[in-house]
């Protein structure tokens, strides 16, 4: 029985096989990585603005004809001001 299940057909691995669903994408301001996922857009779609959930940095929100969808995966850490490297002054 388990021999039977094992060779039935898997409905939707072709379809998933012929295509790539996401993009990888990073932030040009930050260095955040998203997966980045392409829709078709509708007549009636409202373009507005996304931002970058780690810097705020404007990410483009359609291309040809697509609604672009952002997915955070890895966030950049912001640099702090108390792991930079001190200069002392002996002057």
């Amino acid at each position: 029985m388990l021999h039977t299940l094992s060779n039935s057909p898997k409905p939707n691995q072709a379809a998933m096989s012929k295509r790539t669903p996401y993009e990888d994408f990073s932030c040009p301001k930050c260095g955040a990585q998203y997966k980045l996922v392409r829709m078709p857009a509708q007549a009636n779609f409202l373009d507005r603005p996304v931002q970058c959930k780690n810097c705020s940095q404007e990410l483009p929100s359609t291309d040809d004809g697509n609604i672009l969808k952002y997915f955070l995966v890895g966030r950049r850490r912001r640099r702090s001001q108390s792991a930079a490297p001190r200069v002392d002054s002996f002057a």
